[in-house]
């Protein structure tokens, strides 16, 4: 496996859990087709693990979001991060595993909130798939810091009531 070695190192603890139900977001095709691969080995079976692609029609895309939510057996969903963030919910998830990394940090908080839906009732454990030393690790550095000046424009536009980002100058 190019990418993720032989083994997803966190899908071994959340396989042993109690009905685990798992979406993985990454950026790349051959990241989530790797993943789906890797995923179907850890839970027992190729058909355990689902990918949406962007190639997916509506009735395809439809049928595997059903599947993922109502069969039992399919315990981990694959998804594109732009997939991911188009008219998805995914209620049943219990964890988000995200592996491909965006200088966007609403992007990946979109992604997140696909589980965190109306009809959720179990918790969510979530995951983010750093390597240390890599062009990942720099792009956490720097989402962190959007997100976080996003949050302070936030912040300052409810003190004001101005519109977070308002560049407009009173004369």
């Amino acid at each position: 496996m190019a990418v993720y070695g032989d083994d997803f190192p966190v899908l071994r603890p959340i396989s042993d859990s109690l009905s685990p139900k798992v979406l993985i977001f990454a950026h790349y095709v051959l990241n989530c087709l790797e993943a789906q691969q890797i995923a179907g080995e850890v839970f027992g079976s190729p058909e355990s693990a689902l990918y949406l692609s962007q190639k997916d029609d509506v009735q395809a895309r439809g049928e595997k979001m059903r599947r993922f939510q109502e069969d039992e057996t399919v315990r981990v969903f694959v998804l594109g991060m732009i997939v991911g963030n188009a008219s998805v919910n995914l209620h049943r998830a219990t964890h988000v595993i995200q592996v491909s990394m965006d200088y966007n940090p609403m992007k990946e908080a979109q992604a997140q909130s696909r589980a965190r839906r109306p009809g959720q009732l179990r918790p969510i454990q979530s995951y983010r798939l750093v390597i240390r030393g890599t062009v990942s690790e720099e792009i956490v550095k720097r989402s962190s810091l959007k997100y976080d000046a996003a949050r302070a424009m936030e912040q300052i536009s409810l003190s004001t009531g101005l519109p977070a980002g308002n560049s407009h100058v009173s004369s």
